[in-house]
């Protein structure tokens, strides 16, 4: 049987979302047309590949086999588009994936010291949430990915990179407002609606047992602006609110900061390249902030 390549990476994007709609979006298609390319393909595998269900679509047994099969199809159709970018006096394609915040307000930074130092790589980057990423990585079309968290997969190794400051924040012109500072901006329970463990909000609750989770959102940078707007309190990495904490904009609702985890999300046994080693050894050194980064926030 031939292989719709387009067909497969519509179907796999899906599966990785866990929805037709939240797929459609990550592909930039008209959801009709998603579910067209999904009926077609199961139609022509004679078996529904997908579990309709009320709040998504989970893979039927057939769907799951159909997933680890096409895998390597995907890999190399990355690898083709990838080579079709390359030659041998140009420069090197690194494929990578990065959640959206380190996308926005870290990689810019990292990107100017690579073409600094080493100017014939040329990153490849797909943002996305993490759940998607841990497919493309495990596929095979991206060497690696940087996240805020991630859940465990088979086939994908976790690797901690620096700790991360990061504060929990309001408006400043809120930030005495006990009904804002009730308002929790949740993220990690849109990637991964299990998750039943927000230590943060647990301790906001020491002092406001009404405290609670208000609204959420799995982009950091939406965080940032719903703060902004004096919606609610929210933990954000320092980078990312660096200059709102310095001038004052933004004010730490805690002094102290606390510590996370950037993740690199690779498979299980890579063969890490030349230019990926570099690209992380910079990602690594750009976390290393100044001790006294958020002492305008105190």
């Amino acid at each position: 049987m031939p292989l719709d390549l387009t067909r497969l990476q519509v179907f796999s994007v899906v599966a990785a979302a866990g929805s037709v709609s939240r797929g459609a979006t990550l592909l930039r298609m008209q959801q009709s047309t998603v579910s067209r390319s999904i009926a077609a393909l199961e139609e022509e595998f004679g078996a529904p590949l997908f579990e309709r269900r009320a709040r998504g679509v989970s893979l039927t047994e057939k769907g799951q086999r159909l997933l680890e099969a096409s895998a390597p199809h995907l890999s190399a159709l990355e690898r083709s588009i990838s080579e079709a970018f390359t030659t041998p006096a140009g420069p090197g394609i690194l494929p990578l994936g990065a959640s959206e915040v380190i996308a926005t307000a870290l990689l810019p930074e990292v990107h100017t010291q690579l073409f600094a130092s080493d100017p014939q790589t040329s990153p490849y980057v797909l943002v996305a949430p993490s759940d998607v990423l841990v497919e493309r990585v495990r596929g095979g079309g991206l060497d690696f990915a940087l996240v805020m968290h991630a859940r465990r997969a088979p086939g994908i190794g976790i690797r901690s990179l620096l700790p991360l400051r990061h504060f929990l924040v309001i408006g400043a012109a809120w930030a005495d407002d006990r009904r804002i500072l009730a308002r929790f901006i949740g993220s990690r329970e849109v990637e991964d609606p299990g998750n039943r463990q927000f230590p943060t909000l647990d301790r906001l609750r020491s002092s406001i047992p009404e405290a609670t989770i208000t609204a959420s959102c799995n982009s950091l940078s939406a965080h940032k602006a719903m703060v902004l707007a004096g919606q609610g309190v929210s933990v954000l990495p320092e980078f990312l609110v660096r200059a709102e904490l310095r001038t004052g904009t933004l004010v730490a609702v805690w002094p102290e900061p606390m510590a996370f985890p950037m993740l690199c999300l690779s498979r299980t046994g890579t063969v890490w390249t030349r230019r990926a080693r570099r690209y992380l050894e910079i990602v690594e050194e750009r976390l290393q902030l100044p001790e006294d980064a958020g002492s305008q926030s105190d």
